[in-house]
């Protein structure tokens, strides 16, 4: 019997990381429509950024980079971190505010 629960445990793993995957391209998509760039929460504090040019970066650096016109692509690394679509795009719009208060100061 203990293989049976051992193989449900895998498939369940499988189609786990299959839809981390899947919302994973979804955020891609998404993220190249919101650019400029976005800091990420998570029940785990801010995600990394990754960026083809500048490789792994802590977010607020990117967008820093970012706002300075010195990234022109990122993607998202989530291998390690799981979230929902929704939750980015709260993040996003704090992040547009935020962006709109530090201009106008």
């Amino acid at each position: 019997m203990g293989w049976k629960r051992t193989l449900k445990h895998q498939l369940a793993v499988r189609k786990n990381l299959t839809a981390r995957i899947n919302e994973g391209i979804k955020v891609n998509h998404l993220m190249n429509k919101l650019t400029p760039v976005a800091v990420l929460l998570s029940s785990r504090g801010p995600l990394t950024l990754q960026s083809r040019k500048s490789g792994k970066l802590p977010a607020v650096e990117l967008l820093l980079k970012a706002e300075e016109g010195k990234l022109d692509h990122f993607r998202l690394n989530l291998w390690n971190t799981y979230f929902n679509l929704d939750l980015l795009r709260k993040s996003l719009c704090r992040v547009k505010n935020w962006l709109c208060r530090f201009a106008t100061d």
